[in-house]
């Protein structure tokens, strides 16, 4: 810790539980929130404010608060710069705007905020927690208590080291590994089109969506994609999405393109393992863009735009995934669905 930088000492009340070093002290709403980050994922606390909180439920907190009353809850920090002093009957903290990250309270913190009146707020303070112990604790919290918002939980799944995780939560990681990969190569179909901690715009869909129609596809037990290595996982998916841009170029590049709408992912993506199937019954080995290509040819004149008037919602995605691929079964027949080592 830098022993340059001036640090606010607080009375507190230091423990532990099982590993855990922690502390309970009472500071001013707004000294603390001028100290934490709201959430790990955004360095700006306003812009992540506008992600990870609702503005109206803040603002109804500091109605609350302002109406003169008590917000008796305490705030959960995990504080990376702090300490306990030598008789441990206070808690030192660096006078710094990041010294800690608020696991849970964020609203009430916030909303304390922007009250007209500062009120002191009880704090619960984990000291000396790993990045996976502080995620492993926001999750556990919010996640179980509450339900944290689920592309945050996606996004922070990856670094959960410590968390007991099924074939279905080792599935969605290895999803947003793939995300992570694709969103930030200029190469890839999704390179800008997959959004984790905002709303998508035209042309984008959410890290949630993408998890959703990918996770199944590259379970461990169930999934078409099982047994094939991460990279062949994410070039069989650019690849497939790399041939619907050539033969369908028009629909592809339209500013709100339907591959790129919850309807026009989830229909391509629940086709896809027909298409999957057709291409390695023709190649037997080969998955390469242009031979999914050459599988798309065959229904090269398909309305994917009539699927903007099905709306939302799985039983639509069904419908327009059932469309495509009962047209490519009509031009190709029966399929081989035997496939050796794969080329892409």
């Amino acid at each position: 810790m830098d022993s340059d930088t001036r640090m606010k000492k607080y009375p507190c009340t230091a423990f532990k539980q099982g590993k855990y070093s922690m502390a309970l002290f009472m500071i001013p709403a707004k000294e603390l929130y001028s100290r934490v980050k709201i959430n790990r994922r955004e360095e700006n606390k306003r812009k992540g404010y506008q992600r990870a909180l609702l503005p109206n439920r803040t603002g109804a907190i500091a109605k609350f608060i302002d109406a003169g009353n008590p917000i008796p809850t305490n705030i959960v920090v995990a504080f990376d710069k702090a300490k306990l002093s030598r008789n441990k009957k206070l808690i030192e903290i660096q006078d710094v705007e990041d010294a800690g990250w608020v696991i849970d309270g964020q609203h009430r913190l916030a909303g304390a905020s922007e009250a007209g009146s500062d009120i002191n707020v009880a704090v619960t303070a984990f000291l000396d927690l790993s990045t996976e112990d502080q995620i492993t604790q926001f999750i556990t919290i919010n996640r179980e208590a509450k339900r944290v918002p689920t592309s945050l939980y996606l996004d922070l799944l990856p670094e959960i080291k410590g968390m007991q995780k099924n074939e279905s939560d080792l599935a969605k990681e290895r999803a947003v590994d793939l995300a992570n990969a694709m969103k930030i190569e200029e190469s890839s179909p999704f390179f800008n089109r997959i959004v984790a901690l905002k709303s998508p715009t035209r042309g984008q869909i959410s890290l949630t969506n993408f998890v959703r129609k990918i996770s199944p596809l590259v379970h461990r037990s169930t999934g078409i994609l099982r047994g094939r290595t991460e990279r062949e996982q994410r070039a069989v998916i650019e690849n497939y999405y790399g041939a619907l841009s050539d033969v369908f170029p028009k629909d592809y590049e339209e500013a709100d393109t339907v591959f790129f709408r919850t309807i026009g992912f989830g229909g391509v993506m629940n086709a896809f393992p027909a298409i999957h199937d057709a291409t390695l019954g023709r190649t037997l080995d080969s998955f390469t863009r242009a031979d999914v290509v050459e599988t798309l040819q065959l229904v090269s004149n398909f309305q994917f735009n009539n699927w903007k008037k099905y709306g939302t919602g799985s039983a639509a995605e069904i419908l327009a995934g059932k469309e495509l691929a009962d047209a490519l079964q009509a031009a190709t027949g029966p399929i081989d669905e035997e496939a050796g080592t794969l080329k892409v």
